[in-house]
């Protein structure tokens, strides 16, 4: 089996799935027993000091907190930090730009294509 472990996952412009529409996916862990991964661009509504206050001394707590996929709301994982994290809702785009040819035109793709 062929690992694709930190690599990134980006979601195809048919996937309809609210939980993983236009997402970005860093793959932490994948092995025969299966994978975990983290969405990158999905930030929420909460800070850290909000949802998890314990986690007051790693990250400071007014951070916003990140929506990382539907399996296991409860849990959390902390990735370290973004240069801008202001550049998150834009890595969709971003990453599909960077691979370039066809995948740089479906990365300027609007949300609804009926619109275009």
């Amino acid at each position: 089996m062929d690992s694709v472990r930190g690599q990134l996952l980006v979601a195809g412009p048919a996937l309809l799935d609210s939980n993983f529409w236009r997402t970005v996916v860093l793959v932490i862990e994948h092995n025969e027993e299966g994978a975990l991964g983290l969405v990158l661009n999905r930030p929420s509504e909460s800070s850290v000091g909000d949802a998890v206050p314990e986690l007051g001394t790693l990250v400071n707590p007014g951070e916003q907190l990140y929506i990382g996929g539907p399996v296991q709301p409860s849990a959390v994982i902390v990735l370290g930090d973004f240069e801008d994290p202001g550049d998150a809702r834009g890595l969709w785009s971003e990453v599909l730009t960077r691979k370039g040819g066809s995948y740089a035109l479906v990365a300027r793709m609007p949300a609804d294509p009926s619109l275009n």
